[in-house]
């Protein structure tokens, strides 16, 4: 039971991150957010904030590229964050 609620816990962190990733979509199709920024530099300290948090480097990785604007960034992030969620829940 406790290894299964740790899977669960990691898989809504990654959830949650992927939810924060996506705030600037939810404010383009002008859908009420879960999470409200500020600004873009608000909302990227969020993502790296919570890769810490998850302790997940390579989570971090992409962050800082897609901080430096890097064009296909937020995709990598998406599919790392799916990746990881499906691997929790196995």
């Amino acid at each position: 039971k406790e290894g299964a609620e740790e899977k669960l816990a990691e898989a809504l962190a990654y959830a949650e991150y992927l939810d924060i990733l996506m705030y600037p979509l939810w404010k383009e199709a002008k859908l009420t957010p879960r999470f409200a920024f500020e600004d873009d530099l608000e909302w990227m300290t969020e993502l790296k904030s919570r890769a810490d948090d998850i302790g997940d480097v390579e989570l971090g990785n992409y962050a800082k590229e897609l901080e430096e604007r890097s064009e296909f960034a937020m995709e990598r992030l998406w599919y790392y964050c799916l990746d990881r969620i499906e691997n929790a829940l196995k």
